[in-house]
């Protein structure tokens, strides 16, 4: 029988046709050898003994979903906030703004009436998969609803909008799994926002890092919004004005910007 190519993390376990051998490899080069006789990197099998395998991996089982809209909005645009929204501070709140009145800036101009739904984009289990020490959540998981909808209502009441058109600014969350996107150039990381997660829209704050490595800036997410046919906005850093400077100072965060280290210094000191 035809050897099969699983896809796990982009890496492929391979059943040689005439043997038991299980060899774990990537692209030509084999890096581990399962059960049976081990192997070299020579004695991968040849692309003729290979099921066919997509380049950009098995997407059925890899958790990432398509971001659903509210009930009676299926049509509405999806705009994302992209972020770890761990403390859910003042700039988290400026994100989450700016993706709910994201649509309304570009048909300011026009009669288009508004429909978009704004999301925040986070991703999750991403400490477990990179083997950082587990921290507790600033918002506990029970409270961040009620801060969604505090958010949602400022921003209904902030730009005048009409009852009718309320929910469309009704903010929400959407998680993606972060061991599915980790190894992700940011040019693929875009694409997937757009055509696997139905993404209209982009917000970010200017020192957003994405991609593999981190290896993707703000500027890089505007570049390939354009390629794509995303429309990103960059948000500036709120400052702290100097609030819990001297717990940050203790605690070793960095920056001047409010931020969810600088959060949870000032509540490490009783700042």
């Amino acid at each position: 029988t035809m050897a099969r190519g699983y896809h796990l993390n982009r890496y492929y376990y391979y059943s040689n046709k005439n043997t038991t051998t299980y060899t774990l490899s990537r692209g030509a080069r084999t890096t581990r050898a399962f059960s049976g006789k081990s192997t070299s990197s020579s004695s991968a099998p040849a692309s003729s003994d290979l099921e066919a395998v997509n380049d950009d991996g098995d997407e059925s089982d890899d958790g990432i979903e398509r971001i659903k809209r509210n009930a009676g909005r299926e049509s509405a645009e999806v705009i994302v906030a992209l972020g770890k929204f761990d403390a859910m501070h003042r700039g988290h709140k400026a994100l989450a703004a700016a993706a709910a009145t994201l649509s309304k800036d570009n048909t300011k101009s026009t009669s288009k009436k508004v429909k978009q739904q704004a999301v925040l984009l986070s991703f999750e289990n991403m400490a477990e998969v990179l083997g950082w020490k587990p921290k507790k959540p600033v918002t506990a998981k029970r409270d961040r609803g009620r801060v969604l909808k505090e958010w949602s209502e400022e921003v209904v009441a902030l730009d005048g909008v009409e009852e009718s058109d309320s929910d469309c600014y009704c903010i929400r969350e959407h998680g993606v799994p972060f061991a599915s996107i980790r190894e992700m150039s940011p040019e693929r990381f875009v694409k997937t926002l757009k055509e696997r997660l139905g993404v209209a829209g982009v917000v970010a704050g200017e020192n957003y890092r994405f991609g593999y490595r981190a290896s993707g800036s703000a500027e890089d997410l505007v570049s390939f919004g354009e390629k794509y046919g995303l429309r990103v906005k960059i948000v500036s850093l709120l400052d702290a004005d100097k609030l819990g400077a001297e717990a940050c100072d203790n605690d070793g965060c960095k920056g001047e910007q409010v931020s969810s280290s600088r959060v949870r210094a000032c509540l490490k000191f009783g700042d």
